[in-house]
């Protein structure tokens, strides 16, 4: 038992952050609640109409296929580094993280990596934008289309992203106000997120052209209902 109860761990010298430290940060991380969803009318006891029109248009244009609104948490492992225990000590082995584990969530997102369309091409050229083959004034260039990047990361192409999920979505600005959208920023509202997906020609074109040929009413609608997100 002595064993699997340790006193906040003395580091060797040089060591910013202890185990204990690291588990603390840890836990609060994988704790912290989403959150709390707009839209909801106290007095109808239902979502306003618009929030419900615009989840209609959510699934109409196909959003849903890839933003799927609900998943299910399998069995939430607890730390590696230990359980901890009265924020002074760490326990190991640390139990499964049971308020975690098996919750009914709706985060918005496959967790799926998709191919959301473009490509990268490099050449050489001056800084005048003319072609070159060498010389001190001849600089590799990459050019990119769509929403590819040039990056590939682990078995992922330049092109590829995981769905990220959607709730906390309608906040993002109201906690930075210049904060952008999609993988890089590049949107600068969620409407040009969503218009940048037909664009780009990918998987997302279908859902993202749907909502181009929507009148403004439903356009308006399906951008209330993310912001409740």
């Amino acid at each position: 038992a002595a064993g699997r109860e340790l006193e906040a761990l003395r580091e060797p010298a040089g060591v910013d952050l202890t185990d204990l430290e690291l588990a603390q940060v840890e836990f609060y991380t994988r704790t912290l609640a989403v959150p709390m969803r707009r839209g909801w009318d106290d007095a109808a006891r239902d979502w306003s109409p618009e929030v419900r029109a615009g989840r209609r248009h959510f699934e109409r244009f196909g959003c849903a296929s890839c933003h799927v609104p609900e998943q299910r948490t399998g069995v939430a492992p607890g730390s590696a580094l230990g359980a901890v225990v009265g924020l002074v000590r760490l326990e190991r082995p640390a139990p499964e993280l049971v308020a975690l584990s098996g919750q009914r969530i709706f985060p918005y997102t496959d967790l799926l990596l998709h191919d959301m369309g473009g490509r990268c091409e490099v050449s050489r050229e001056t800084a005048a934008g003319e072609p070159c083959r060498d010389g001190a004034r001849c600089h590799w260039v990459q050019r990119c289309t769509g929403l590819a990047d040039g990056l590939g990361e682990g078995d992922a192409s330049p092109s590829e992203w995981r769905t990220p999920p959607l709730w906390g979505l309608g906040l993002a600005q109201a906690v930075n106000p210049k904060a952008g959208f999609l993988h890089d920023g590049r949107a600068r509202t969620i409407e040009e997120a969503i218009l940048w997906h037909a664009e780009a020609g990918g998987e997302g074109a279908a859902a993202g052209d749907a909502f181009r040929r929507a009148d403004r009413q439903e356009r308006t609608e399906l951008l209330r209902f993310l912001e409740s997100l």
